[in-house]
């Protein structure tokens, strides 16, 4: 077995069609704080969910090699004064963790690729995704918000 702090993800951006790459990391201890990245996973068919990295490695059994990840999901609903998830003062999408010992193994070709988190200090096991960081995150966003009614 052998563990990683960060990933290269490769992704057919949905803006140019051409591939482009993000760096996602995972490290308990990165410059002296703890770091796990926003990643969005392809979790059943075309269901896209947004997930922070906790550990990255590779199982070995046998002549084959089986890259996995542990994320903690950020699907867990908000609470029930909120029923959306677009923030209605920023508009960002809003997302919540999961407990941590809620934490799944996935293999890492789910990954679809990074995404920039923003935890909410006011709501704790809160983080808003920041689509502007690209117009592929913007357009995978505002399709996202779309499938779920909530443009």
């Amino acid at each position: 077995c052998t563990a990683f702090t960060f990933l290269r993800v490769d992704y057919e951006s949905v803006v140019s069609w051409k591939t482009v790459t993000d760096l996602p990391r995972c490290n308990p201890m990165f410059h002296g704080v703890p770091r796990y990245d926003g990643i969005i996973v392809n979790v059943a068919g075309d269901v896209k969910l947004f997930a922070k990295l906790i550990f990255l490695f590779c199982y070995s059994f046998g002549e084959n090699q089986y890259p996995l990840a542990l994320i903690q999901m950020l699907d867990q609903p908000l609470d029930r004064n909120r029923d959306i998830q677009v923030d209605v003062d920023l508009d960002f999408y809003r997302v919540r963790a999961k407990p941590r010992r809620s934490c799944e193994f996935i293999p890492i070709r789910s990954i679809v690729r990074g995404a920039l988190l923003y935890d909410d200090p006011g709501n704790a096991g809160e983080s808003l995704v920041v689509d502007t960081i690209d117009t592929d995150m913007f357009l995978r966003l505002k399709e996202l918000s779309m499938e779920r009614g909530q443009s």
